[in-house]
Order: C-alpha cells, then structure tokens, then sequence
C-alpha cells in the first residue's frame, strides 16, 4: 500500500511539472487582458444581496471590492463609486452587504477605542466564526476605498483589533481565542496596514506584533525551514505562504531589508522558490498554482520595496514568474482554478487572489521622515509675500540615510482634500547637518528649535512664492498648518513627513500718510 501511494504521488507530480509554464513572462498586454476577463468573470458571480461566495461571504466580498476598487483606479476613474465605472454598482452593493454584516463590540473605557465612541466592529461569517479573517479583509476594503463616509467604520475596525490582541502578540480566529497563528494574523496585519494608509490608528499593535515575530519565525540552525514562518508558537508548520505573511509584517513594524530576520526569511523563499509540490495545502512553495501563496508573498515583497530574488546563483523577477504562471493557468471564462485553500464550489477566491497578484495590489508602505521647515526655528513663519526662498531639511538618524531619498522625487505642499498633495519641487540641495529628527505626538508642540547631532541631513530650498501660489497658501493667512514632504528612496519607497508652519498674512501697501 505505501507503494501504491507513493507510485500516485509521483504521478501527479509528474503531471503538475508537465502544466508548469516555462515560456517568458507575461506582456503587459496579456496581463491587461488577463484581468479584464478576470474582473469581468468575478463580477457575474455577485449574489443577489450584494455578496459573493457561500459561507465566507464577507471575506469573499471585500476581497472583490478591493480588485474593483484598485481596478477603478488602475482605469483613471475618480474612484469606485463613478457612476461611469462599469462596475460602479457591483462595488455599491457589495459594500451594503458588507456594512449590513457588522456586528458592533462594546469597548466603552479601554485604550482600544481610539475615536472615542465606545464602540469596536466585527463581522463573521455564515456559522459565526472566523471573525479575524473576515473584519481583516472587510477593512482592508473599505479602507481602500478612502472615503470619508466610511472613516468611522474603518476606526471601528482597527479598535476591534487592537483590543484583540494577544498576549503572545497576535490573533486567532475569534477575538477571544490562543495562541495566535501566522496565517490569521497575517491578515490582520494586512488590514491594519490599509487602515493606517487611510488614516486609521492602529495603536501600539506594533510592540506585541514585533515581539510575535521574533517567536513565530524558525531559528537559523541549518535546516531547510531556516527562517521561514512557523503556524503557532508549537506547531512547526513551515511555507513560502506564512513566510509572505511574516516578510509583510516585519515591514510593518519597521525592519527593512538590512535587517537580520527579514533577511533569513528572505532567504528561505529564495531557497524554495522552484520547489514543486502536488497540489495541496501542505506545499512548501507557491507552484504549480498556489493563488494565496503566490499573493501572500507578492504583498510581503511589494510592501518592501523587493524586486528581485536571488534563486540558484541568478536574479529572479518574482513577479514575473508569478505573472506568467497567473497568466498561463487562466481558465477561458475568465477564472482560475482552485487553489488548495478555495473549498467553495466556484473558484472566487483563487480568482481574488490571483487577480490581486497580478495587479501588485498592496497598502504602500511609507518611511516616515522628519521634516524641518526653517531650521533651527520655531515658529516657521511664511511671509506670503517673500521673493526668496523658503529652507527646509529631512533630517537623518542613525537608522535613516538621506541619501537613499532621491531628491529628484521631493515635492512639498499641502495635502488636499483629496489626500494628494498640492506641492512644488526644490530649486535645490545639499547634504549637511543642520538639524535633528523630531516626530511631534499628540501633547507635543508641533515644532522645536533643532539643533545639529553630527549626522548628514537632505537640506533644500523651494521658491516660496511658487510654493504660495501651486498650494494656495494665501488662503491659510493668519493660520497655523502643516506642510507635507513627500519622495521616494532609490529603492522605490515612498517618504513622508510633516511639520508646521504659520502663514503671515499679506502686507498692504500704501502711501504714508
């Protein structure tokens, strides 16, 4: 008998490494055709009630409504509501559903209610369970939506979390339930990290997540599982999937890719990346198609700045292999087949997550950074009427280089009530210490005089009235507001920071009397 199992095992591993495609990657072309048909299958598969899926309604739900919102995007729509977005109504509807769902948490006193409204939202699925899944993925949407009629909800949300924390750092399926484990905390992560890009607070989640990650990821000991993600604290459970998971949330506490532990875990994907398994949840790797493991790992990576890997001495564009493969295995009606996690009877949810995969869709991670408008000085003052230019800094720590920020990239305004930033770029730059980093809390007072501490800092100067006129600052005289600073690194990583500065108003001119 073991024989016989293990003959058919090696048949259907023959067969999978026959379906594997390993032609070149995909062409956007075939990528844009690929998700069109892939969007317009999803949409036909929306239930009467707004819904999508059978029993993890929610999840499946917030999943399509964030493809179609990212999609509405990628389209140059104004946002998912534009009533001239094709799929304006399936997102209309699917978002009802979803808010028709959320069952509401008293939180009255406890540190979680950071809107101070003593409530929390949770929503579960059809039996009443997997609660963590389902508010993760429902915020992830509504979050993405960025819509301030939603804003409350996503707060709502975010406090649910953080008043379910664990102990050990993560979550489990309920709320109420230990230990924690790598996959229902990966898309807690998830969802907290689309909040905070929406303005949410997620708290102090970060110290017990920092210290979760330190547990959950496999000790380098040389073995095979060397720092890839673990299931629970005592269930060894190894694969590319948790490691996805755990990569996106070492981001999110703040490591980078210079960091010990994000290295190892890069590492192990590296060392699995061609690894082939037989089709079941119990692969290491993400092929032949592993959908969830292929966007678990795609969300760590692109959250991260990563473009390439290095597999068996060369340099792997992991999105191109996962696009070919996507792209490859698409069935003709504009689905995907199963992935070992989709149990339904309808491929949605490998169709979801392919189609996140294909299209990066991801929260972007931003490096905060400290900015400091005229410095040495307290308040900063802008005479709206000044011919010269206005000095601002981006001050440099012995964990920030500025100058893997690419001053090309820096623009400084205000930020809209769109959420863009209405801004200008600098005349020109230095490195020079004139400054030192300064991140203002919620009691603090929004500037101080700094003072130089001996490390390199991005000094630059802006037009001032070009700055006046692009962000309308004359409209501010008289008021305290925050400038923006906004980048990109050399690697592709978006910067920002902020500080105050107070607007003068306009001096009349006239004849003396």
């Amino acid at each position: 008998m073991k024989e016989l199992k293990l003959a058919i095992a090696f048949a259907m591993l023959l067969a999978l490494l026959v379906s594997i495609p390993t032609g070149m990657a995909a062409t956007e072309e075939e990528i844009n055709e690929s998700i069109t048909a892939g969007v317009a299958w999803l949409a036909e598969q929306q239930n009467p009630d707004g819904s999508w899926g059978i029993d993890e309604k929610v999840a499946h739900t917030g999943f399509a409504v964030l493809k179609l919102t990212d999609r509405a995007k990628e389209l140059g729509y104004e946002g998912p509501f534009d009533p001239d977005y094709e799929y304006s109504d399936n997102v209309t509807s699917g978002v009802a559903y979803m808010e028709s769902q959320m069952q509401i948490v008293d939180i009255t006193g406890d540190p979680a209610d950071k809107n101070e409204n003593n409530e929390s939202i949770k929503v579960s699925n059809s039996w009443g369970f997997h609660q963590s899944y389902n508010t993760a993925i429902a915020l992830m949407a509504f979050a993405n939506l960025h819509n301030s009629t939603y804003e409350e909800k996503v707060q709502d949300m975010t406090d649910w979390f953080i008043f379910t924390q664990n102990p050990d750092g993560g979550w489990r399926y309920t709320g109420v339930q230990e230990p924690s484990d790598n996959s229902n905390t990966g898309y807690v992560v998830l969802g907290l990290a689309y909040a905070e890009d929406a303005g949410a607070d997620v708290g102090d989640v970060r110290v017990g997540l920092n210290d979760w990650i330190n547990t959950i990821q496999d000790p380098v000991n040389g073995d095979a599982d060397d720092g890839g993600s673990w299931y629970t604290a005592s269930w060894q459970w190894v694969n590319s999937l948790k490691t996805g998971n755990l990569i996106f949330e070492m981001g999110f506490v703040g490591d980078d890719t210079d960091t010990q532990r994000m290295q190892d875990a890069i590492d192990y994907l590296e060392r699995h990346w061609n690894d082939v398994g037989i089709g079941n949840i119990n692969d290491v790797g993400w092929k032949p198609n592993h959908y969830q493991a292929m966007y678990a790992i795609m969300k760590g990576l692109e959250y991260n700045g990563i473009e390439t890997l290095e597999v068996d001495g060369s340099e792997v564009d992991w999105f191109d292999n996962f696009s070919d493969v996507i792209v490859d295995t698409q069935n003709p009606d504009g689905s995907w087949p199963s992935d070992p996690w989709d149990y339904e009877s309808k491929p949605i949810l490998s169709t979801e997550w392919a189609l996140l995969t294909l299209e990066k869709t991801t929260p972007v991670k931003v490096i905060d950074v400290s900015l400091d408008v005229k410095p040495s000085s307290c308040p900063n003052p802008i005479n709206v009427d000044s011919k010269g230019v206005l000095p601002i800094a981006i001050a440099g720590s012995e964990d920030f280089d500025v100058t893997q920020i690419d001053p090309a990239t820096v623009e400084l305004g205000i930020i809209d009530e769109d959420g863009n930033l209405v801004g200008v770029s600098p005349l020109r730059w230095s490195y020079e210490d004139v400054t030192c980093p300064y991140f203002s809390e919620d009691d603090d007072p929004c500037c101080i005089e700094n003072q130089p501490d001996g490390i390199t800092d991005l000094s630059m100067k802006f037009k001032t009235q070009e700055l006046v006129e692009i962000a309308g600052l004359e409209d501010y005289a008289g008021e305290t507001i925050n400038l923006t600073v906004t980048g990109m690194t050399v690697d592709g990583l978006p910067i920002m920071g902020q500080d105050c500065v107070r607007i003068q108003e306009a001096i009349k001119k006239g004849k003396n009397k």
